[in-house]
């Protein structure tokens, strides 16, 4: 699908929390580039950071509300400098 589709964003479910998966992904010369965040249901401090090191840019709880969703991206466009706004 990549070779066909590049995503702006790519989120992995990580219930079992794959820090290789996410690694795999950041290391990859087709994937090193898209921002990796990882979704969870069980959310904690430790796994943020383990993730993180991992390469991901961030961790939401798949109990999440649209406006964090919204919070996260916007928060990545601007550290890219990406700031057009076509929508708020």
């Amino acid at each position: 699908v990549l070779k066909l589709e590049r995503p702006d964003f790519i989120f992995l479910g990580l219930d079992n929390l794959e820090h290789r998966a996410v690694a795999t992904l950041i290391e990859h010369p087709a994937t090193d580039d898209i921002p990796v965040f990882g979704l969870t249901s069980r959310a904690r401090l430790a796994d943020e950071y383990e993730l993180k090191l991992a390469g991901a840019k961030g961790l939401l709880n798949y109990a999440f509300e649209p406006y964090q969703l919204q919070a996260l991206v916007k928060n990545l466009a601007e550290r890219l400098g990406n700031t057009d706004e076509q929508d708020n």
